[in-house]
C-alpha cells in the first residue's frame, strides 16, 4: 500500500449521493522481454545457484569461428533514434564479476534496434572472433534500458571442441515473443538483419538410417549429447527451438520428430534425445 495515503477529514462530511471518479492512467508495457533461456536475472545464473550437489557447471557454447544473437524486446519507438551504446548499454563481464568491456562493438559484429509494428526489439550478435581478441574464455553480459536491467547466463568460448549447431525459423514470433524479421518501420545499428535462435551444443548429430513411407524415403538423424545440459537451456531447446515445425541442423532443414530431454536421477539437469527427418525423395521425384 506504499502508493496510498489515507487523509483524514478535519470537518465531518457527507459524502451521501456523491460519487467521484477517480481516471487511472492506462499501464504501459516497457518490457516484452522474457527473461528465461539465454537470459536472466542479474545474479541468478545457473553457475551461481546450482540447487543440487549432482549439479554441474554450465556454459553456452560460443565457438570462435561462430556467433549468438540476443534479442531484447524493450519498448522502444518505431522510429528509433537511439540505439545500442546509446538507449542500451551492453556491458561484459567475466565470470569473477570483472569488466571487461562496455564498448558493444569490441565484441559485437551486428546489432540493431527496430519495431514489429507493435513493439520495439533490439537484437544484437555476439561474435566468437571478435571474442577471442579480448582474451576472455568464460563471461557473460549486462543489458540495461532505463531503470530494467537484465543479464545473460555464461558463456565460453571454445576452439577444439565437438560440437553442432541447432536453429529453428518462425514466420513472425516464437512462444517467447521474439520476432524473427527484419524492422518494419526505422532501424538504428549496423544494419536491419532478422533475429536467429542459433545455439551450439556439445556433442555429435548422427545418421539413424531411413525408411520408406507412403510420400517417399525419409532420412532419420538423431543427436547424441556429450554432456547433460541446464534447465535453463532445456527451456530453450523445448519452448523455443523446438516449438517450430522446422530445424536447421549445420545449415540443412529438418522436420522435428519425438524430441525427450529427461532429468537425471538426483539432478537438476537433463539428457537431451533429439530426432528429426527429412524426406531424402518422395514419389513425384520417382527414386529408384
Amino acid at each position: 500500500m506504499d502508493n496510498y495515503i489515507t487523509i483524514l477529514p478535519t470537518t465531518c462530511i457527507n459524502f451521501n449521493h456523491k460519487i467521484k471518479t477517480f481516471c487511472i492512467p492506462e499501464k504501459t508495457l516497457c518490457d516484452h522481454t522474457i527473461v528465461d533461456g539465454l537470459l536472466v536475472e542479474c545474479g541468478g545464473q545457473w553457475n551461481c545457484n546450482k540447487l543440487c550437489g549432482l549439479d554441474k557447471d554450465y556454459f553456452v557454447i560460443l565457438p570462435q569461428d561462430g556467433a549468438v544473437m540476443i534479442q531484447t524486446n524493450f519498448n522502444t519507438p518505431k522510429n528509433p533514434t537511439s540505439g545500442w551504446g546509446d538507449a542500451i548499454t551492453i556491458k561484459m563481464y567475466n565470470t569473477a564479476g570483472v569488466l571487461i568491456s562496455d564498448v558493444h562493438t569490441a565484441f559485437a559484429s551486428r546489432y540493431m534496434v527496430g519495431h514489429t509494428g507493435k513493439y520495439g526489439f533490439q537484437n544484437i550478435e555476439i561474435s566468437g572472433a571478435l571474442v577471442a581478441g579480448l582474451g576472455v574464455s568464460c563471461f557473460y553480459f549486462e543489458i540495461q534500458f532505463g531503470d530494467t536491467t537484465i543479464c545473460t547466463q555464461h558463456f565460453k568460448l571454445e576452439d577444439c571442441i565437438s560440437s553442432a549447431s541447432l536453429e529453428s525459423t518462425y514466420s513472425e514470433y516464437d512462444c517467447w515473443n521474439n520476432y524473427y524479421k527484419p524492422s518494419s518501420f526505422g532501424f538504428v545499428g549496423s544494419g536491419n538483419f532478422a533475429y536467429s535462435n542459433k545455439v551450439y551444443l556439445n556433442g555429435k548429430y548422427k545418421y539413424f538410417g531411413s525408411n520408406v513411407t507412403d510420400d517417399g524415403i525419409v532420412e532419420n538423424i538423431r543427436f547424441y549429447p556429450s554432456e547433460l545440459i541446464a534447465p535453463f537451456m532445456e527451456r530453450y531447446i523445448s519452448h523455443k527451438l523446438l516449438k517450430a515445425k522446422q530445424v536447421i541442423i549445420e545449415g540443412e532443414y529438418y522436420d522435428n520428430k519425438a524430441n525427450v530431454l529427461t532429468p537425471r536421477e538426483r539432478s537438476s539437469m537433463f539428457f537431451p534425445i533429439l530426432e528429426f527427418e527429412k524426406t531424402a525423395c518422395n514419389s513425384s521425384n520417382k527414386c529408384s
